[in-house]
């Protein structure tokens, strides 16, 4: 007799069980059992410790509803699936429907690359009942090989790099090489948030010790300050996708949802999380994608539980699309990582070449202290796009907080922040470009400059204080061909002459009820140069305040 496959209800499309009881009479049953049972066992894969059955079909393994306890911590009987799908060529695991408690962590092993690990969307929902989950609900990482001390410096802009002859006979094309040292390269003079050169790299070719790398080194590794290099043996190609994840008491038991470490081309998607004790993080990753993932209500602002999604590390080449949500301490951010250890700083490297895209988040209108999106000063080529940021309050809560070096705002919009709708932290250096999009109605002011600070090409209304503003640390900033409208004033600098080479030029500025001056107090060199100034009186170009004579004005359009 031949027994065929049939589709279970609510099973992801191609995925079959057997439907052994719809094809055999149940008289016939106990005479056929010795027949049957081996053709039955052969599609089950028991598992002695944790005592249950897994469902195995040709291409994946499946979670029954019969397999877990209501209310109870499910973890070992889950953990014994994915161990099962590790350990064979079918690494894919589904999971109920309804609700699965969990109250330790699940270990993704470090060889089950390509594993995949998947719900039945909003049908599937993992609650947390206890604290003690290690590092996140969902973990995977590879591992680092030994770490060998360079005996020749490595120069930041090469694409090239000595190492030991023991690191270079673990590496060929297309491995991943790990490189640290002891100078510090973010955050210089910011307590708390200096951070040591590291950063990870795909390994182009190898001649005997030189190994020649895909892209050139952002840092410097030098010997003198204890320069090492080792092979990264990432855990790769593993999914988790299509489920929520929630916390029985997400201010008592925290936990983050899902972490990866020391991996490459991992796929999140179609997460949500909602009342949880943590978000998702991507440390050391390289090549990882995020989409449609849903946020809400992390309240726990202790050890970063509540950042809905943070890359981190050494990360590189991350890509981040349709993340969203209300209600956290910050919807994104980057971190360095970070490790105990006896020096005085430990946080090291930072992530590179980081897109988001197409997301949205709202903060509460009442006791919100942190900013919606953000980016702490670890971390190189942050590209925020389409993104929006509503609401907020307090004064360190910001749509957008940007703290990172060589950093871009495409079309952002910020509206009804507690503090900025966009704020570039002071301290941030590199070039900071924002273009486009919409900052208005923000309970401070529309944007704040650093160094080097390029804004063009943005509607900035009706914000409390100044549309712009700046301080002594934004030289060679340029404010161009924006309209700024309705805010308390246009343009105000703070500084005290110290910002040099300051550009305001192009922008239409004009005056209001509410905007009284285009521009407050300039000082230094500043351009003020071809602006729509009208509405401030015949020949009046909007300039007030303790203007000084050093600044440079042609061409503005006045009444």
């Amino acid at each position: 007799m031949d027994y065929v496959p049939t589709a279970e209800k609510g099973a992801p499309s191609g995925v079959a069980t057997l439907d052994v009881a719809s094809k055999i009479p149940t008289s016939q049953l106990p005479d056929l059992a010795p027949i049957i049972a081996p053709s039955v066992e052969s599609k089950l894969d028991r598992d002695e410790a944790a005592t249950i059955y897994v469902a195995k079909t040709e291409d994946a393994f499946r979670v029954s509803r019969a397999d877990l306890v209501e209310g109870a911590d499910n973890r070992d009987a889950i953990q014994a699936v994915i161990n099962a799908a590790a350990a064979s060529g079918i690494r894919h695991v589904i999971l109920p429907a309804g609700e699965i408690t969990l109250g330790r962590q699940l270990t993704i092993p470090s060889g089950a690359h390509n594993l995949i690990i998947e719900g039945h969307g909003d049908d599937t929902t993992i609650r947390q009942v206890s604290g003690a989950v290690n590092k996140a609900l969902f973990y995977g990482a590879g591992t680092d090989g030994t770490k060998a001390a360079l005996t020749s410096d490595a120069a930041a802009g090469s694409g090239n790099v000595e190492v030991p002859a023991a690191v270079a006979s673990t590496l060929s094309p297309g491995a991943i090489l790990g490189l640290e040292c002891q100078t510090l390269v973010y955050g210089i003079g910011v307590p708390g948030f200096e951070v040591y050169a590291s950063e990870l790299r795909k390994v182009v070719s190898v001649s005997g010790t030189t190994v020649t790398l895909d892209s050139v080194l952002l840092h410097s590794y030098q010997v003198s300050t204890g320069a090492v290099a080792w092979k990264m043996d990432a855990l790769s190609g593993v999914q988790v996708r299509n489920m929520t994840i929630t916390s029985t008491d997400p201010l008592a038991i925290r936990g983050r949802a899902i972490m990866f470490e020391k991996a490459r081309n991992v796929r999140v998607t179609g997460i949500r999380i909602r009342d949880a004790g943590g978000g998702i993080f991507a440390m050391d990753t390289m090549d990882s994608y995020f989409a449609d993932i849903s946020v809400e209500n992390l309240p726990n602002v202790g050890n970063y539980f509540g950042y809905g999604l943070t890359v981190g590390g050494r990360s590189a080449h991350a890509y981040v699309e349709g993340l969203r949500g209300r209600n956290f301490r910050h919807l994104f951010t980057t971190l360095a990582d970070e490790r105990k250890g006896t020096l005085s700083n430990t946080q090291w490297g930072g992530p590179r070449h980081v897109t988001i895209r197409g997301g949205a988040g709202e903060q509460q209108s009442s006791g919100t202290q942190y900013s919606v999106w953000d980016t702490h000063p670890c971390g190189y080529d942050i590209v925020f796009d389409q993104c929006r940021a509503f609401g907020g309050s307090g004064p360190s809560s910001n749509g957008f907080q940007i703290r990172s070096k060589n950093t871009r705002l495409i079309n952002p919009v910020a509206m009804h922040s507690g503090n900025l709708g966009i704020r570039i932290d002071p301290t941030t250096s590199g070039e900071i470009e924002i273009v486009g999009g919409e900052v208005a109605a923000s309970g401070a002011g529309g944007v704040s400059l650093a160094r080097n600070t390029s804004i063009r090409g943005v509607w900035i209304h009706d914000n409390k204080l100044s549309g712009v503003s700046f301080t002594d640390t934004a030289s060679g900033s340029r404010i161009s061909d924006n309209r700024i409208e309705n805010n308390q004033y246009g343009i105000h600098d703070q500084s005290s002459g110290a910002a040099k080479g300051v550009i305001v030029q192009g922008n239409s500025i004009p005056k209001s009820a509410a905007q009284s001056l285009a521009l407050v107090s300039p000082k230094s060199n500043l351009a003020y140069v071809h602006n729509v100034v009208p509405g401030y009186g015949p020949g009046h170009d909007g300039i007030g305040g303790s203007p000084a004579t050093t600044i440079k004005k042609a061409g503005n359009i006045t009444d």
